[in-house]
């Protein structure tokens, strides 16, 4: 049965296929909206929230309509498979006991055809179970999708093995920022899609994650001002990466956005350029270095948790690259930190912590560039301080 064919025809006032939405005869509005882009969702001043399948959403699209949802006296239906301990799961931990939700966690042996007329039998039955099984269906898929079971995580998710132990050794806990390190950022670009960075501190042989942002529609001004009023400590030449195409030149600007960040303060480093399934791995491998702060990195967390493998309805099989979606951006800078991330050496070979030199005055070196390049004087060794 059609979703449309649940309206009855005299309640239909009209019908916007584009838009995907029902207008009824009482001027109600009943649309379907993707939580991709999550941004325009603000506005809508909706009544009530059906979120389908939550877990593969972006959980900031919920958090951006709860305001208007409280001010309408509202509701909201969250529903789906948990595939693993992501947001959806945190939810279900903190709302199961509240008297003011309804939750419930029902697995093939609580759901029945126990409507009126109907058998009472199991919509899915242990012979059909024992049939996917036989047909090779993945046994994690099954403990997922039949059995709700959270410790397989998202079938086909590049990293929830690393993240299972991650969180066994109890690295992902409360990490605060240092003020006597210096912060890297590590950037995935985007402009339409999000732009999302991630703030480390290297700590011994540590990675401290401290942070991360996200921003969807907006340009590289906007971004540099976010990094400078978090309050970190940065290299001005050496802190801030992000992958080559920041070198690509745009048709509308006639500039790179390298060279359009450098106009903002931000000089970005170039993380190497490496397929991505070599830098899939070098992200796997470069869990057992980090240390995140639990409540400022969730978003990427949940990110991390959800990156999977495209699935191919038409073959049934899992294609040999990551789908893009909500959760790519973060995991795409992640890929970048693991690629580009470098450590500086003492001569004894012990790592060098960054200190963070708190003294330099670039303006006055620059002050004193410009002075002495009009005087005519050799400022070569000035030139290639400012390079």
């Amino acid at each position: 049965m059609r979703f449309l064919d649940h309206f009855p025809t005299e309640l239909i006032a009209d019908k916007n296929e584009t838009e995907m939405s029902v207008t009824l005869a009482n001027g109600s509005v009943w649309q379907l909206w993707g939580t991709d882009y999550y941004d325009r969702l603000v506005g809508t001043n909706p009544v009530g929230v059906v979120y389908s399948e939550y877990a593969l959403q972006d959980p900031r699209a919920r958090q951006l309509l709860q305001p208007a949802l409280r001010e309408n006296g509202g509701w909201e239906l969250i529903i789906g498979t948990l595939r693993g301990r992501n947001h959806a799961w945190k939810l279900l931990q903190q709302v199961k006991d509240n008297p003011a939700w309804y939750s419930a966690l029902l697995t093939v042996d609580d759901t029945r055809r126990d409507g009126p007329g109907e058998s009472g039998a199991p919509v899915i039955s242990a012979a059909d179970i024992a049939a996917d099984r036989r047909d090779g269906m993945d046994e994690d898929l099954i403990q997922q999708e039949y059995f709700m079971s959270v410790d397989v995580g998202i079938v086909g998710a590049y990293y929830s093995r690393q993240l299972e132990f991650v969180r066994a050794e109890g690295r992902i806990t409360e990490v605060r920022h240092n003020p006597n390190y210096l912060t890297e950022t590590w950037h995935d670009l985007g402009v339409a899609d999000d732009h999302t960075v991630i703030f480390t501190q290297t700590v011994g042989n540590r990675v401290h994650v401290i942070d991360c942002l996200s921003v969807s529609g907006e340009g590289l001004p906007y971004i540099a001002h976010e990094i400078r009023n978090r309050g970190y400590s940065y290299d001005r030449y050496r802190s801030h990466h992000a992958p080559f195409d920041i070198s690509v030149i745009e048709w509308g600007t006639g500039k790179s956005r390298l060279e359009q960040a450098r106009e903002h303060g931000i000089y970005f480093q170039l993380v190497p350029k490496l397929p991505r399934q070599d830098g899939i791995n070098a992200a796997r491998a470069f869990f057992d270095r980090c240390v995140f702060d639990a409540e400022k990195c969730e978003p990427l967390l949940n990110a991390l948790a959800n990156y999977h493998k495209e699935f191919d309805e038409r073959t049934k099989m899992f294609r040999d690259a990551p789908a893009h979606d909500w959760s790519s951006h973060f995991a795409d800078a992640f890929r970048y930190l693991a690629v580009g991330f470098k450590e500086t050496q003492a001569t004894d070979g012990r790592p060098t912590p960054a200190y963070a030199d708190v003294g330099f005055d670039t303006t006055w070196c620059r002050a004193q560039a410009r002075t002495r390049d009009q005087s005519g004087t050799d400022t070569s060794f000035l030139s290639d301080w400012r390079r």
